[in-house]
C-alpha cells in the first residue's frame, strides 16, 4: 500500500513539473485579465485615490520644510529646546 502511495505522489509531482509552466502562464494571464476588469470598472476611484495620495505627499513635504525652517531658526536664536 505504501508502494503504490510513493508511485502515485512520484506521478503526480512529475506532472505537476512537466506542466509548471504552462499552469504558471494560465494563472498569470487570468491574473491580468482580472486586473483589467477592475482597473476598468474602477478606473475613477483609483485616479481620485491616487491624486488624494499625491497631494497628500505634497502637503507633508511642504509642512516638514515649515517645520525644519522653523527648527533651524530656533537654534539660531540660541535656543537649546529642540537639539
Amino acid at each position: 500500500m505504501d508502494e503504490e502511495l510513493s508511485k502515485i505522489a512520484e506521478r503526480a509531482a512529475e506532472s505537476l513539473k512537466d506542466n509548471i509552466g504552462e499552469r504558471l502562464r494560465a494563472r498569470r494571464q487570468e491574473l491580468l485579465r482580472v486586473e483589467v476588469r477592475r482597473y476598468a470598472r474602477w478606473k475613477k476611484p483609483f485616479d481620485l485615490f491616487e491624486c488624494l495620495i499625491t497631494i497628500s505627499e505634497r502637503a507633508g513635504e511642504k509642512h516638514k520644510q515649515r517645520l525644519d525652517r522653523s527648527v533651524l531658526k530656533t537654534n539660531e536664536a540660541g535656543s537649546s529646546f529642540f537639539v
